[in-house]
């Protein structure tokens, strides 16, 4: 995109607001994890530091942000890894390169290493070997992802014989059951259902983390990202995913469910139900994030994994 060096400085995440947004919209990403509202609900409520990050300018034009800060002798990418399933660089498309250049020749003049995780394998930052002879790439977490086809009937058919069997079977049982939007000031319900499914997510659930949750879903919800969905007996929640959706991706990021209702399969209800409105919706895709639990792979998912890159 240019044919000059790109500019690098490093400055604090509230001081990239209108940046980051910007940058983040021609980016043409859908990963939620990536937006200035992801870290800014981090800076408030887990990292509770005002974080320096690298930017990067074309002439004054911002066309990149890396959410990495220099920890010791080491650039490390920022976030909370109990909650950040994906994080890496935010770009223009076009100025890859140079962002990599500028990036390189900063962590050679500072005689930095490198810990960048959790890195899509499709983000430019894996290019970095090319740069840095010391860096390596391994494989981090496995990230089932979903691709949706054009209907639900096609969606079956892509499942194994058994997995459909089942799913049929548990959503005829399930019939009665409906999946109704839920909004921001509902979240309570997912706490509560988070809580009654699993005693690791009872324990997750701190005042500090339910305070992120509750930020995350506000400030999502205002962007028209927030996915959050009720699964309903009559008029009484029974379980809830809370997801994101940006464009043509939805992300699914919690869940929980009342084990009372075990016997109609609340979980796999969910999801399926889920899945089927994001079908009828156009979704191009259902990120399942980060964990390889069986139920993903049982509905289709494919594995793939993040990256680490470090040296």
């Amino acid at each position: 995109m240019s044919d000059h060096d790109l500019e690098l400085r490093v400055k604090p995440i509230s001081s990239l607001a209108e940046e980051w947004t910007e940058i983040f919209a021609r980016s043409g990403s859908t990963v939620p994890f990536l937006s200035y509202e992801w870290f800014q609900s981090l800076i408030d409520n887990t990292i509770k530091e005002d974080m320096k990050v690298i930017s990067f300018y074309d002439q004054r034009i911002p066309v990149g942000i890396l959410p990495a800060s220099i920890s010791g002798d080491s650039l490390r990418l920022i976030g909370d890894e109990r909650i950040t399933d994906i994080n890496g660089l935010l770009y223009i498309p076009g100025y890859e390169m140079g962002i990599l250049r500028a990036l390189s020749d900063f962590i050679k003049d500072k005689g930095l290493k490198v810990d960048l995780y959790p890195v899509e394998k499709t983000d430019p930052l894996i290019k970095m070997a090319d740069f840095i002879r010391t860096v390596k790439i391994t494989d981090a977490d496995p990230c089932p992802i979903l691709s949706l086809p054009n209907s639900w009937e096609e969606f079956l058919q892509m499942l194994d014989s058994k997995s459909r069997h089942e799913l049929r079977r548990k959503l005829k049982r399930a019939s009665t059951l409906r999946l109704k939007p839920g909004g921001a000031d509902r979240i309570d319900i997912l706490f509560q259902m988070m809580s009654l499914s699993d005693r690791n997510k009872e324990s997750f659930l701190t005042p500090e983390m339910i305070r992120f949750f509750k930020t995350i879903g506000r400030s999502f919800s205002a962007k028209g990202w927030l996915r959050y969905r009720l699964l309903v007996d009559g008029l009484k929640p029974i379980g809830t995913i809370f997801s994101f959706q940006i464009k043509k991706g939805v992300y699914l990021y919690n869940m929980g469910f009342d084990p009372a209702y075990a016997k109609l399969s609340p979980g796999i209800v969910l999801v399926a139900l889920d899945i089927r409105s994001a079908i009828d919706e156009g979704v191009d895709y259902y990120d399942f994030l980060r964990g390889d639990e069986d139920y993903k792979l049982r509905f289709g998912a494919k594995i793939r994994y993040t990256m680490r890159i470090a040296g």
